[in-house]
């Protein structure tokens, strides 16, 4: 591990879960290369969204952990794909 990675994952421990989920949110669009990062409104939709996913996921033990995690990778591709679509619209 180089010491840059080493440097980010120190500074990422020391942030709340909160945080922690808006860097993997930034994340996340650096990586889709989008032209300009989410507006507050649309982050705050994406966590209420994971915010009301997380408590359904906590209320149905039946799904195993891997189909909770698929479960939200593809409402998150979903999102980002109708994000992208929005942004192709403008």
């Amino acid at each position: 591990m180089t010491e840059l990675e080493q440097t980010i994952l120190s500074k990422l421990r020391q942030l709340s879960v909160e945080k922690q989920q808006e860097v993997l949110h930034f994340l996340d669009f650096l990586q889709q290369g989008l032209k300009t990062p989410p507006t507050e409104e649309e982050s705050q939709i994406v966590n209420e969204i994971i915010a009301l996913s997380l408590k359904r996921a906590m209320v149905t033990p039946s799904k195993s952990t891997q189909e909770i995690w698929d479960e939200f990778e593809r409402v998150k591709n979903k999102i980002a794909v109708e994000y992208e679509q929005l942004n192709q619209n403008q």
